[in-house]
């Protein structure tokens, strides 16, 4: 008789529910190939050409014309077909499919390149010279440098260190050669006040402040001064790599990934930003702990750093005040840790001073750490030890590029529910509660019965850890970590008609695929 009930309540939900179906809600959204942070900014090139950036833009460094900072992404001006973008510490570079540099923000060194003595530049502007050929472009705090196609190195801006290169120690407001760099290189690192490069043999090179042993050559103290400042004013090769098919520059400190796919980093390592284990700064690269093989990334942010592995894992290390770490805690590490929800999926990492963003595979963005200007782009000022989606980029929790009903990442499934709510209900799509048998597709057996058979259920015998307000019994696979399926955005400890039977009803035959 129950068996024949619960039809009947079914099949006149799903009559009422036809009366008014949801209608799916197309988002505007864009979908992401590259990320980059800066000082407490961030900007992603589009698949379609077009830059956004979110966080701070006092300086103009987010390019869309104004000052005004913002907690969601912008759109960079006239920027429809970059290939590259690299956000420094109060400014933005980016290449052109013409091989074009363009660059915006502060131009108090001339870390515009372009000659000009205006304070702030807010829209893209081509540094001299540089409107064709440009490979790619590495931004730092004051300076820059971009690799020319043929191997060259050219640096402007800020240079009372040497960080570029020229053999003085005298700021470019235009481009300048590389002392030794006219061909043959293949990568570009910038840091805060130091810059590298990687030759055709796989040998690294590097220039400028050398006060935490940053350019690697085994000495704090040397190769030469800069006003009493240890320094180089010309590229000095790094002892210790070889091989070297990455490089990445931060704060104080350097990394690069070896052919064998291993991680050695050096410089500063007050906050374990080195990775190795210890806290002793390293004039002298050295291993990461526990990456000496499977590296496919790395970056560095002003005292951390981040590597994916080749499964597509992100890995963090170093300060984690902030949560820049991104494993829910703010304790520094001087190894490498899992960050939280990215144990595979992640195409590309970007690392700011103290906060981090990631590239997923389907284009979306997840940021976290420091976020007082809006840096982590989900619309608040609010930070994060975890990864939040950035807002209105293809692959965040509220977005629905394809129009179906379902939420990207709802679509993204695991055996107990979506990949977002880790089996229980998402509250941002109804969908992914009501398929509870992850076919994507809202049928009657599986999915319509399944809500109707638990009709009227209450709270009572839960499970030790698991005060979900139903019991082992009622949830459809026991107790799941953080919830299960039967979790509802307002619980109101009953499975009842109107909330449940009806909402799942009115669903029939949808396809969430």
């Amino acid at each position: 008789m129950r068996a024949l009930a619960l039809a009947g309540l079914a099949a006149a939900a799903i009559s009422l529910g036809a009366l008014a179906p949801s209608a799916p809600v197309a988002a505007t959204t864009a979908t992401a190939s590259l990320v980059s942070a800066g000082d407490a900014h961030s900007c992603a090139l589009l698949t379609s050409g077009a830059v956004k950036c979110w966080g701070n833009n006092a300086f103009g460094q987010l390019g869309d014309g104004t000052q005004a900072s913002s907690t969601t992404p912008v759109d960079t001006a006239g920027l429809s077909d970059a290939v590259a973008v690299g956000a420094g510490y109060t400014h933005t570079c980016a290449v052109t499919s013409e091989g074009a540099a363009k660059c915006w923000g502060y131009n108090l060194h001339g870390e515009i390149g372009n000659g000009s003595a205006s304070l702030f530049v807010t829209t893209p502007s081509t540094p001299s010279g540089l409107g064709s050929g440009v490979d790619s472009v590495a931004s730092g705090n004051g300076h820059s440098c971009a690799l020319l196609t043929t191997g060259a190195v050219q640096c402007w801006g800020y240079n009372a260190y040497g960080q570029l290169g020229d053999g003085t120690t005298t700021d470019r407001a235009t481009p300048v050669s590389v002392s030794g760099l006219s061909s043959g290189v293949t990568t570009i690192a910038v840091g805060r006040r130091q810059s590298c490069a990687i030759m055709s043999a796989g040998d690294v090179l590097c220039w400028g402040l050398n006060t935490a042993g940053q350019l690697g050559v085994g000495t704090q103290t040397g190769p030469e001064t800069c006003d009493g400042i240890a320094c180089s004013r010309t590229p000095v090769s790094v002892p210790g790599v070889s091989g070297a098919a990455s490089i990445a520059s931060g704060g104080f400190h350097t990394c690069a990934i070896t052919s064998a796919g291993g991680a050695k980093c050096w410089g500063a390592n007050t906050n374990g930003q080195v990775g190795d284990g210890t806290f002793d700064t390293r004039p002298s690269p050295v291993d990461v702990s526990g990456l000496t093989s499977g590296v496919a990334a790395i970056a560095m942010g002003g005292l951390h750093s981040c590597a994916i592995m080749s499964a597509g894992a992100a890995k963090c290390w170093g300060r984690d005040a902030d949560g820049e770490l991104g494993d829910g805690a703010t304790t520094d590490s001087n190894v490498p840790i899992d960050v939280s929800g990215l144990a595979s999926g992640v195409a590309a990492i970007g690392l700011g001073y103290n906060h981090s963003c990631a590239l997923l595979d389907g284009g979306g963005v997840r940021c976290w750490g420091r976020n007082v200007a809006g840096q982590l782009g989900n619309g608040t000022t609010a930070g994060s030890g975890t990864p939040v989606d950035v807002a209105a980029i293809s692959g965040s929790l509220s977005l629905d590029s394809d129009g179906d009903g379902c939420t990207d990442k709802a679509e993204t499934r695991t055996l107990h529910g979506s990949e977002e709510s880790g089996g229980r209900r998402d509250y941002l799509n109804p969908y992914d509660f009501f398929d509870t048998n992850g076919d994507k597709t809202i049928d009657l057996l599986y999915d319509i019965f399944a809500v109707a058979g638990a009709y009227g259920a209450d709270a009572g015998g839960d499970p030790p850890g698991e005060p979900d307000g139903y019991s082992t019994a009622l949830d459809r696979s026991g107790p799941l970590p953080g919830g299960d399926p039967w979790d509802m955005q307002a619980p109101d400890g009953t499975i009842d008609l109107l909330n449940d039977i009806f909402g799942a009803s009115s669903q029939f035959g949808h396809d969430c695929s």
